[in-house]
């Protein structure tokens, strides 16, 4: 019995070493902004596979393909049209948009022909190069800040997670 009292009175002396740990946050340039912007977990995680992808369809392109960079840019022009196209006063109206901004983004890409994109994109690519705009500080999902400070406090909330 002592030693079950001694764990009882140990852990009531330690309650927070029986919580779950969280998760740590992803901390990429866009999934900053995205969470910013109130994102789910569930899209920002989408958004990062989608990156990855999308740089390794422009990777696989240009090893051999001489037409891929003026493809790439010219992909890059529209992404940023649309962007330009979602991002609109009303949508800015509401103190969090990043998420509406998202699924905005998502149905605006959708509709894009085929003919349009560079062959063997999909929507789906088309929105990780979004995510890759995002990375490069050309497309935000709630009003600018200062991405490196966030950066910092989010990898120490990290690291206080982890602990």
């Amino acid at each position: 019995m002592q030693d079950i009292d001694l764990v009882v009175m140990t852990a009531v002396a330690n309650p927070v070493a029986y919580e779950s740990l969280g998760s740590p946050v992803r901390l990429s340039r866009a999934a900053i902004k995205m969470k910013r912007g109130r994102c789910s977990d569930n899209s920002i995680e989408r958004g990062e596979q989608l990156r990855k992808d999308y740089q390794r369809y422009w990777r696989d392109r240009l090893t051999g393909d001489p037409t891929a960079l003026a493809d790439r840019e010219r992909l890059r022009r529209l992404l940023l049209r649309v962007s330009d196209k979602v991002d609109t006063p009303s949508l800015r109206a509401q103190a969090i948009w990043g998420f509406e901004f998202w699924r905005l983004l998502q149905d605006e890409l959708d509709s894009i022909p085929a003919e349009r994109i560079p062959a063997g994109m999909d929507p789906d690519l088309l929105l990780g190069g979004i995510s890759e705009l995002a990375n490069a500080c050309q497309v935000w999902f709630s009003d600018r800040f200062d991405v490196a400070e966030e950066f910092d406090r989010l990898r120490e909330e990290n690291r206080g997670s982890a602990a």
